[in-house]
């Protein structure tokens, strides 16, 4: 048997969750259902059947003498008539066994009832008017309420009450305005729909809670049934399974199986706790001895686990005791308990802790080959670092000297070779640090607009030898400050622009930085590179941020590399809790599109767009630039700083747009003109822009590639500056910033250096009052090397001595700290492993020298081919200044010796 489906059942069984009929569950169960739905919904009606004997006479005092007192009294006596024989029916029905039938009467019932209702409204709504009226919808409004609430604990039986009135009573409304043209009665016909759909979800809500109430019940119930079954299976157990002694510890009642596996079938009255311990093995001699104690200390027990040898079996089991004390009359007369097989479970716990020990060893075996294999990489990147930096520094120091043009090619090989093979250790370097988990991120403020100009002014010169132009933009809409770890988000993008490069042999690579969304404390931001390269096969796609996946790995492959860029791209966007994804199209390009969440920089300035100062607003500007993409970025840009921007993308077009009547009234400030213009001569469109009226004052601005930059002196005169593609966001701002404001000097607010690696300046040493003639030594030195490899020492002199400055040499940190306090150097750069003693070592050692001696203090560089994080941090915590990986940057040197030393004159 089962139960009708009312339309409305059937729509909501649609909705995910919402299935309220009995039907979901056993028979059984949705007999009881519907018995318990029959019954709270009566115990709730009988009352308002009771209400229906004040309700109908109320309405029908509302319409007597309109014309039907006939009709009225009619209606009137037949729902009371019928309100009290269902108040009758409804008693018995308390005796129903919840089957499908009664369920169907009950809600055929309950269509009666509403349906005497809704043919009141339709009697005695059209003819009453004003006040009547009003009360008339009252009652009827009062009326679906109650029995919708009423019937909600049998959703059938609420739904067909609900439809019938809503839908009659609306109805009613509806067509009673469209005959009287009665604003008010189309309002109470909406008023009914809407009472009803918000009835609708108190009836789905009230049938999803009992629902819910009733399955929490079932399954108290299965349970309550299980545990009644166990414990009674337990007890049928346990009274096989008893054991009694007596005051002395003999036995009084004991388990034939017990006795047998204790051979004591002839020694009833012997202590039981004796041939316990006597029968036992030795595995279990400390619960023996936890089962004595209690024994003498008439305590109770639990979880004694005896091992007793089973000849039959010819294996030990394993029996559980448990035991509690009895007393008469606070008399002691001995102990009652039960014996249980425990060899499973014993069985079973010493598979665990085996499985369990296997599995420690495997852990610590999987972290010991990963801290081998970390500290591998590591000594690796160690061992290459140093010989490279020898290779590289001294590649650098060769450039600076005069050679020919074949010996400067066969050097630029020896350069990107070794820069080359540089970047391969930092990738596997980088990706056993993700892979191992050991990368940390850093949570510091930064320009956003760094995060893509910087790769792109990195990475343009390679790209500018595939007649590739980069191109970038940053939304308008970006604070000017964000929180986060800026050098790795740059190496994300750089190694997307520098993959975007390697596949685009013409056309432009697009990077757009912008934000997505806001959250709370921060923000999500965007970044896609767009390229016009050869596009990645469909079935590629899935595998391309795999670790070592290259698109094309045949022998004959155009472009190499390590296969691990884009893998190290999505683990560190995936430590920064993003999402990285590519979309590519064969032949036409691809984009690769990572975004992350930062967080907000403090400071109301640093939450503001970059902006020109006030001063420098309103400045008209002409473009001349051929890429409409480049006009759409640069427009953007200027007109987000308050700039009034024309564009040609033409040499003929701007000089047609200068002569044209609409700007007749303009004298532009700026005009920038990218080198891509080849309609007319380049020089051709800087004269005629110096001679028109309208531009002959203004800064003429060219945007040039870098292989195309012009170094002719006449030429550059022409100009008022040249500036290389991509023209990065600060770099143009600086530019429009007059001469009366103070740039915007990289935001020097947060690219200070923190206080514990400042390098001192040059003046800063000398208001200190220490000068190398205070120091009472006539053997003086600026500057102390101290390296154990030849190499490095032999580059890092060369590049001192090419700089004019006194130095001394030390190769481990115990004749470093007897050189310091000798000759006390205001610079020293210090390698970090070294024999005898390192380089930390050595430097707290000069420190307490300092200190000892107040001497003022030396700047000290470390030097170590690691470059982890925690390398940098522990040189820092052991004293030193700074930190500077190998190999070394010349220029990074060099500014730090022209910074701490003052160059002999």
């Amino acid at each position: 048997m089962t139960e009708p489906r009312t339309p409305f059942l059937s729509i909501l069984a649609k909705i995910p969750g919402a299935d309220l009929r009995p039907q979901q569950f056993s028979e059984d169960a949705a007999k009881r259902l519907r018995r318990q739905q029959i019954r709270g919904t009566i115990e709730q009606m009988r009352i308002m059947l009771l209400c229906n004997t004040f309700f109908a006479p109320a309405l029908s005092l509302q319409v007597w003498n309109n014309g039907l007192n006939g009709v009225v009294i009619a209606w009137t006596l037949s729902i009371l008539i019928f309100s009290w024989s269902l108040f009758w029916v409804w008693g018995r029905e308390y005796k129903t066994d919840g089957n499908a039938r009664d369920m169907r009467r009950f809600v055929a019932q309950t269509f009666v009832n509403s349906s005497f209702w809704a043919l009141g409204m339709a009697l005695f709504f059209p003819v009453v008017e004003g006040d009547q009226k009003a009360i008339v919808a009252t009652i009827m409004a009062g009326s679906l309420a109650l029995g919708t609430v009423g019937f909600s604990l049998a959703p059938s039986a609420a739904f067909t009450y609900l439809a019938v009135q809503t839908i009659s009573n609306s109805l009613v409304a509806f067509f009673t305005g469209m005959q009287t043209g009665s604003t008010a009665d189309y309002l109470v016909s909406f008023l009914c729909v809407a009472a009803g759909v918000s009835l609708l979800n108190v009836v789905v809500e009230r049938g999803k809670s009992t629902i819910e109430a009733f399955r929490n019940h079932e399954d108290l119930s299965e349970k309550s049934e299980v545990i009644e079954l166990l414990l009674k299976d337990y007890e049928e157990q346990a009274t096989q399974w008893l054991w009694q002694t007596d005051a002395t510890g003999k036995i009084v009642r004991c388990p034939e199986p017990i006795l047998n596996l204790l051979s004591a079938k002839n020694e009833r009255s012997a202590p039981l706790a004796k041939l316990l311990s006597d029968r036992s093995d030795t595995v279990s001699n400390q619960d023996v001895m936890r089962l004595n104690q209690a024994l003498y200390d008439q305590k109770e027990f639990h979880d004694i686990r005896i091992a007793l040898f089973d000849p039959d079996l010819n294996q030990t089991r394993w029996i559980l005791v448990k035991g509690r004390p009895q007393y008469n009359s606070d008399l002691f007369i001995g102990y009652r308990g039960i014996f249980a097989d425990a060899t499973v479970i014993v069985q079973a716990e010493r598979k665990v802790q085996a499985t369990n020990d296997e599995l420690r060893r495997a852990l610590e075996q999987a972290q010991s080959a990963d801290k081998a294999k970390s500290e591998f990489v590591a000594t690796m990147s160690h061992e290459i670092r140093t010989p490279m930096n020898g290779v590289l520094g001294m590649s650098d120091l060769l450039a600076e000297s005069d050679l020919d043009s074949h010996q400067k090619g066969l050097l630029e090989i020896i350069q990107s070779s070794g820069r080359s093979l540089l970047s391969i250790i930092n990738d596997i370097l980088d990706y056993s640090k993700i892979d191992s988990g050991h990368l940390n991120l850093r949570s510091e403020p930064f320009l956003l607009c760094d995060l893509v100009d910087d790769p792109a002014i990195l990475l343009a010169a390679q790209a500018s030898q595939s007649d590739v132009e980069i191109l970038t933009r940053v939304g308008t809409d970006l604070p000017k400050l964000a929180v986060g770890d800026l050098p790795r988000l740059k190496q994300v993008v750089t190694n997307l622009v520098g993959n975007a490069v390697k596949f685009t042999q013409n056309g432009n690579i697009f990077i757009d930085l912008h934000k997505v969304k806001d959250s709370d404390g921060g923000f999500v931001i965007q970044v896609d590179v767009q390229d016009t390269g050869c596009g990645i096969p469909a079935l590629e796609l899935n595998e391309i941020f795999e670790k070592f996946t290259q698109v094309d790995s045949s022998l004959t492959r155009p472009h190499v590399g390590t296969g691990l860029g884009l893998s190290i791209s999505k683990g560190l966007v995936a430590l920064m809790q993003g999402d990285i994804w590519v979309e590519s199209q064969v032949g036409k390009g691809s984009t690769f599109s990572f975004k992350v969440p930062l967080e907000r920089a403090k400071g109301h300035d640093a939450l503001r767009p970059l902006q020109l100062p006030q001063c420098d607003t309103g400045k008209h500007v002409l473009i001349i630039d051929s890429s409409e993409r480049s006009v759409e970025i640069n427009e953007e840009r200027l007109r987000s700083w308050q700039c009034n921007v024309v564009s040609a993308q033409t040499g003929a077009g701007a000089i047609k747009l200068l002569d044209s009547p609409s700007h007749s009234a303009t004298t532009f400030d700026v005009v920038l003109v990218n080198d891509n213009v080849s309609d007319i001569p380049l020089d051709e469109i800087v004269d005629r822009l110096r001679k028109h009226p309208r531009s002959k004052s203004s800064k003429l601005i060219q945007l040039s590639k870098i292989s195309k930059m012009q170094h002719n002196e006449a030429w550059d005169k022409n100009w008022d500056a040249t500036l290389s593609k991509p023209v990065g966001t600060l770099r143009l701002l600086n530019f429009f910033i007059s001469d009366s404001s103070d740039a915007v000097d990289e935001d020097a607010e947060i690219r200070k250096v923190p206080s514990n690696e400042r390098v001192p300046t040059r003046n800063s040493i000398e208001s200190e009052g220490q000068s190398w003639t205070e120091t009472g030594h006539q053997d003086t030195a600026d500057i102390l090397i101290v390296d154990d490899n030849a190499t490095n020492l032999k580059l890092l002199e060369m590049i001192i001595k090419r700089m004019g400055h006194k130095h001394i040499q030390a190769k481990d940190g115990e004749k470093a700290v007897a050189a310091f306090e000798r000759y006390r150097p205001r610079l020293i750069f210090m390698d970090v492993s070294m024999p005898i003693m390192n380089g930390l070592e050595a430097t707290q050692e000069i420190r307490l020298l300092e200190q000892k001696n107040d001497w003022a203090p030396c700047h000290i560089v470390g030097l170590t081919a690691h470059s982890l994080e925690s390398d940098k941090e522990a040189c820092l915590a052991h004293g030193m200044n700074s930190h500077m990986p190998k190999p070394v940057s010349l220029a990074d040197l060099r500014r730090t010796v022209s910074q701490i030393v003052v160059r002999p004159s």
